[in-house]
């Protein structure tokens, strides 16, 4: 298949590759989604390297994973786990210096887990997390995404939203801030 057909997959239809075992469905994912899943990881650990690995990771993951899981949209299931695996990645080689590990110690100030996989990975925190999100202004929530979801820098997210650097930490601390008392209401332990 060509690059053009490969994109013309729907992602219903590369995870029935996945429950079909067809490993074809790897390529296709990859073609589709890698300049989004490298730009994710790049985005935590600079290095084109990890972040090559780190795709070849994502993709054994979504093999393992699909099934049982069934995604409804492959590219933003795909992107939380290469998020994942990039922060991982970025913890396990000390990689405080280039920005992976700041995030975490952002986000740690709302809720308290071993790690930044288990803050995103447990199900009842995400579905918490994403409820908060969908009654935030819409500036804030994307903000909080593309910061803690995309691991973007303080100057990029300033150059969006022409705003200074210091107001975009200071709307992501407000931000932070309410969602810690948002999870406190519903009984994440702090």
């Amino acid at each position: 298949m060509d690059n053009g057909a490969d994109r013309a997959v729907s992602d219903a239809g590369i995870v029935d590759l996945f429950f079909e075992r067809d490993e074809s469905a790897l390529e296709m994912t990859r073609k589709k989604y890698e300049k989004l899943y490298m730009s994710i990881a790049l985005s935590v650990l600079c290095l084109h390297e990890d972040a090559e690995a780190c795709m070849n990771d994502l993709l054994l993951r979504l093999w393992n994973a699909i099934p049982p899981d069934r995604p409804v949209s492959l590219k933003a299931y795909g992107a939380r786990v290469m998020r994942n695996i990039a922060l991982d990645r970025a913890e396990k080689e000390s990689a405080q210096k280039r920005g992976g590990g700041r995030l975490y110690e952002e986000l740690s100030e709302c809720a308290s887990f071993d790690g930044p996989d288990q803050m995103l990975d447990d199900k009842r925190t995400g579905e918490l997390i994403d409820a908060f999100l969908r009654n935030c202004e819409r500036d804030h929530r994307i903000m909080f995404v593309r910061r803690y979801f995309l691991g973007e820098s303080f100057s990029d997210l300033s150059a969006h939203f022409g705003i200074s650097e210091g107001a975009v930490r200071t709307q992501l601390t407000r931000i932070r801030k309410k969602l810690k008392q948002y999870l406190e209401k519903e009984g994440v332990s702090l």
